[in-house]
């Protein structure tokens, strides 16, 4: 995923579910109006997953393996 993601500040949902994704760009966090971003089947690591929470206190953000 490129770091350019953090550009489009408008996006309110991204599903990025089934991806084998290990990690996210720290750019992820320009986000501030996503309301839900679903990351499921991917490969991050449980402190990967709380990294991206903290980024996105006010997202819900789906984790589900």
């Amino acid at each position: 995923l490129p770091e350019s993601i953090g550009d489009l500040e408008n996006l309110e949902h991204l599903d990025l579910g089934y991806n084998q994704l290990k990690s996210l760009p720290e750019s992820i966090k320009n986000l501030k109006k996503l309301k839900l971003l679903k990351l499921e089947r991917n490969k991050l690591s449980e402190e990967e997953q709380a990294k991206i929470k903290t980024w996105l206190p006010n997202t819900k953000i789906l984790f589900k393996h």
